[in-house]
Parts: C-alpha cells; structure tokens; sequence
C-alpha cells in the first residue's frame, strides 16, 4: 500500500476531527525489513499501521452509496479492469509510464461494460489498446508506438492537480425561541392544543424477548429514525409501531400515542397497557400488600369488594406486585426529577442519568409483566382491546385540556371489555373530559338542551367526592411452627421388672408342658 494516495482522499472525503485516529497510516515510513523480519514477533508499528488503513477504508467507505445493482455493476467491472492493469502484463517495467496516478483509458464505464478491444500495444505502458490511439503510421510499421497517455507523460505536459481550499460551513444564527403552542394535524385540517408544554419525544427503550434492551435518540437520530430518507420503502422504527402483530407493553401510553400521532405522523398498535391489564386481574393475583376495598351494593346487600374506581400509579404497582429487594435496582426511575432540557440538549452527547432512567424504566415493566399470565386468546383479546380503546383517549380529541378532567387515574368508563369487546355507541359529548359518551350518562335535559352537558364521573370529580384509596399494609409471610420432637423416657426398673415376668411366665410354661 502506497501511504501517498491516501492525502487527497483524506482532505476532501474524510472530517479532519478523524485525522488523529488515522495520522500514523499517512505519514509513516516503514523498512522493507521491518515488513519481512519476524524474529521479535510482529511488530508493533506494523499493526497499527494496518489498523489504521482499515479505518481509513471504513471512513472512505461511508462518502458514497450503495444497492443499485446496474449502477454497482459497472463500478465492479471497472474496479476489476484497473486493478488486472498488472497482472495481464508479460512484463513489469516499474517506471513513470506505469506507476502513475493518471487515469487510465478504457478502464472506466460509463453507461455500458463493454470496451473496444485492443490490437496494438504501446512500448511504453506494455498495455493492447485500440488501434484510434496510436497514428496511421505506427500502426502500419509497428515502430515507436506510444498511446496519447503516454506521450502526455513523456513530454512532461501533466501536472498535478493542487488541493483546493477548505470549505467553511457557515455559522447559523441562533434563532429566538418562541412560544410555541402545539398543534395536532388530522384530516388536512389544524386543531389547537392547549397547554405550557410542547410536546415531544426524546428517547425511545426496547426491550426484546431475550432481555436485550436497545435505546434510540429520538433527538440525534431525527427523521432516519422513523423512514430512510434515500429510500422511503425501507421503514424503521415507524414499521416496528404501526403494525399491530409487533406485540408492545407500555405502561400508561396516552401521551406517547397522542405525540407520536400528531407531531412524528406515526400511529402506534397493538399495545399491551400494564394499567389495565393490572386492572382487569386485580384480586385474582397475588400482591404483596392488601389491596384498597371499597363498598358496593350486590343483590340488595352491602359489600366490600376490591377497589377498582382508580388506576395504579407506579409508586402504587411497586408496593403491590414487585417484591421488596427488586426495589432498589428501580429507585431512581420513581424518584428522578429530570429537566426538560436535559432530555432535548445533546452537546454532551446522551446524558447518563438519562439511560439509566430508561433502563430502570424496562426493568419496572418486566418485574409488573411476570404477575400476569397470558395465552387465553379469548382473554389476550380483552387485555388487548380494553388498552389500545385507553390509549386512545387523547388522540380521539379534537382539542386537549390538560385539566383535572382528562389527566387523571379514574378508570375510564366504556374502555374496559368485561366479557365482551362490544360497548354502546356514544351520542352526547361532556363539556368537561371532551368524551362522546353514551346518553344514559347524562340526564334528559342535558341531552335536550345540549347545554352543561356533564358525565358522570367528571360530576364526581367536579364535587370532589372522589378520593384515592389508601395503600394497605404489607402483607407478612406467616413463619411455620417447629413441631418438637417428644422424648422417650425408659426407666430401668420397668425394663427389670418386665424381663423377670418373662422369666418366670417361660418357666411356667416348661413346667405344664413336662406334666
């Protein structure tokens, strides 16, 4: 390898901050002895040296494009006609009319592979070229017959393009930041969000089924995230959210699937929610701490049953369903009190406490998942339908509030599928959570005036009637009791007196046998 023709590929394709990584490649001026002499082992300048040239491959490399079969055609013809420049030689000269960097004739194709083919050979490069570039003259009497390159070469008329100057990218001005309100596309048609926060996302954690979690910035990575931009037909992350048989288990999606609609342009399926599949089998799993109960009136007669009027937040689900000593490996995950700029600045790269959070995050969600058991398809159907119905509670609005009305852990009515999928059709929208309900939840004058209309779980809320139930105690493992061991006492009298008796009692018995 000729270290020389590496310095004009390095200026114009290669970032300078990757020059250190690859300086020694360049500059370095190694023996043909150190090349052959193996005594002391391999040496080390020799590894590095072929390190580095890797990498400066690997970096070339990347500049250019690659997957269209016509057009990798014809850069792997060319690429096997100049480098067969040599070996078709019956002779090797090693002089400038060889070793060049000009580019030689015939070698490249442009638009086809095929090349005229040559009939005479030039004195100089010992190369068969076509007869249009040599003269009439030379081709009749085969005398001094020199191709155009090589007389170019000859009379010194070739000169060495200079390197050009370094192109400076221009500084961007930093723009004033703005109040921005959010808004939401749907239909070709804009609807306002109202709320202080604009809504994004930042990272993306996936865990699969061998416990491999894999962590993309949503921030760095941009729109290659979601769909190539060169080739829109291969999809990304948009292919792994939108098609419902790629199985995900989230806890509390709401605001994801609301983001993701309306800003990324993706719509997310086929989602497993923890909050309500935890619902739906609340009391009949195991817990670690006694669940809230409330009273309800069953067949005339008042009950306590489990609670079931509030969703479990994660502070909630760890007391119940995931043991003490998984705690600590999740603290920081419920206590962290991240900025939002940490997750939207990238200077530094990704933050630390950033990918922790998120790997805490995974965990937590793996711990609640193993208290429930799946395969019933009937079941799964229910789990399935109730979650993806929850998750769509936001994106369904025509306009957010982020009030007390639409952001809270009441169990929604008409989302969870008890026996069946179906659920009433809603004809009247409350004016507070902004939800078409069905008309036996409001009264007959709300629905013939249309006006105050109010459900009537936001009545409830509106009243403040409604209050979280207490988390109940742990539960204690009862310890088994040791059962003693009874002592058996012999007393040697007894024994005495018991071996005598059977003495005397055989004795007796020879006795009458004899008579």
């Amino acid at each position: 390898i000729n270290a020389e023709y590496g310095e004009e590929m390095m200026t114009y394709y290669i970032k300078k901050e990757y020059h250190p990584s690859i300086s020694y490649f360049n500059t370095a001026e190694i023996s043909e002895k150190a090349w052959r002499n193996r005594k002391n082992g391999l040496d080390e300048n020799l590894i590095r040296y072929m390190m580095e040239t890797q990498k400066f491959l690997i970096y070339l490399w990347r500049n250019f494009k690659f997957g269209d079969f016509e057009k990798d055609k014809l850069l792997w013809v060319s690429s096997e006609r100049y480098n067969n420049l040599y070996v078709e030689k019956d002779r090797r000269t090693y002089d400038r009319f060889e070793v060049n960097d000009i580019t030689p004739k015939y070698v490249v194709c442009i638009g086809t592979t095929d090349q005229p083919l040559g009939g005479v050979r030039c004195e100089r490069c010992k190369r068969m070229l076509p007869s249009n570039e040599f003269s009439d003259l030379m081709i009749r009497t085969r005398q001094n017959c020199i191709c155009s390159i090589c007389a170019l070469i000859e009379s010194n008329s070739l000169k060495t393009p200079k390197i050009g100057a370094v192109i400076k990218k221009k500084k961007k001005k930093k723009k004033r930041k703005k109040k921005i309100v959010p808004r939401t596309f749907q239909n070709r048609a804009t609807t306002e969000h109202i709320g202080l926060k604009t809504c994004f996302i930042g990272i993306i954690a996936v865990t699969d089924g061998f416990g491999v979690t894999f962590i993309f910035d949503v921030v760095s990575l941009g729109t290659y995230l979601w769909v190539t931009p060169e080739d829109p037909t291969e999809l990304g992350m948009r292919e792994f959210l939108e098609i419902a048989y790629n199985e995900k288990v989230m806890f509390d999606a709401r605001e994801a699937k609301d983001c993701l609609k309306h800003v990324y342009g993706v719509e997310m399926k086929g989602m497993f929610d923890l909050r309500i599949v935890e619902l739906m089998n609340r009391g009949k799993v195991k817990t670690h701490a006694v669940l809230p109960h409330e009273r309800m009136e069953v067949d005339n007669a008042s009950r306590e049953v489990v609670a079931k009027t509030f969703l479990f937040t994660h502070e909630e689900m760890m007391t119940y369903y995931i043991k003490k000593e998984y705690h600590p490996s999740i603290s920081y995950f419920n206590t962290a009190e991240i900025s939002e700029k940490a997750w939207r600045n990238r200077k530094n790269g990704l933050d630390e406490n950033l990918i922790r959070y998120m790997m805490e995050t995974q965990k937590f969600l793996i711990y609640l998942w193993r208290n429930f058991k799946f395969g019933d398809f009937e079941k799964d159907k229910l789990l399935w339908v109730s979650s993806e119905r929850y998750n769509n509670l936001y994106v369904e609005k025509d306009r957010r509030t982020y009030d007390r009305f639409e952001v809270n852990d009441i169990t929604p009515k008409y989302v969870v599928c008890i026996g069946t999928t179906d659920q009433p059709l809603g004809g009247v929208r409350c004016e507070r959570c902004k939800r078409m309900l069905p008309s036996n939840e409001f009264s007959d004058l709300m629905i013939r005036t249309r006006q105050n209309c109010i459900c009537s779980i936001c009545a409830l809320i509106e009243s403040n009637s409604l209050k979280t139930p207490k988390i109940g105690a742990v539960i204690k493992k009862k310890k088994k009791k040791k059962k003693r061991k009874k002592k058996v006492r012999i007393e040697e009298e007894n024994n005495d007196d018991s071996s005598s008796f059977s003495s005397s009692s055989d004795d007796e018995n020879q006795d009458e046998n004899n008579k």
